[in-house]
């Protein structure tokens, strides 16, 4: 019946479509609203990934360089140490004290064969020592057994 009224009363069916038109537009504002906060929110994730990405990358960086240079430091060590020894041996090729260094070498190689030499005889000294103490053990177990023995004996006679 609302719907007959409506077509022989034209003001009524522009208010309706008027009113369905507002209702469209605060539904289409709305479904905007929504989709700008889901955009923004998508920038943002975006945004925080890429940051993430770079930091990442940068600090690949960062630890690369710094192998890098821990490298390059052994290896001027390295460099360092070797030209040192020249030096030295320059030197004393100038002043001919190559002798002595010989001389030291050689006192080095005393002194390791010492050390060798007290090693093994401080070794065999503990050998001797723990093969003394087993063998007292071993004579006073027979003694103690030997007494049991002879204890026994007086007893069965």
């Amino acid at each position: 019946m609302a719907g007959r009224w409506r077509t022989f009363m034209p003001a009524l069916r522009r208010e309706d479509e008027v009113e369905e038109e507002k209702e469209r537009e605060r539904e289409e504002e709305a479904e905007g609203r929504r989709n700008r906060r889901r955009r923004r929110r998508d920038r943002k994730k975006e945004k925080k990934a890429e940051e993430e990405e770079e930091e990442t990358e940068k600090r690949k960086r960062r630890q690369k360089k710094k192998k890098k240079r821990q490298k390059k430091g052994k290896e001027g060590r390295r460099r360092r140490r070797s030209r040192k020894e020249k030096k030295k041996k320059k030197k004393k090729k100038q002043k001919g004290e190559e002798e002595e260094e010989e001389e030291e070498e050689e006192e080095e190689a005393e002194m390791r064969r010492r050390r060798r030499r007290s090693r093994k005889e401080k070794k065999k000294k503990e050998k001797k020592k723990k093969k003394k103490q087993k063998g007292e053990e071993e004579e006073e177990e027979e003694e103690e057994e030997e007494r049991t023995l002879d204890g026994t004996r007086e007893l069965h006679s």
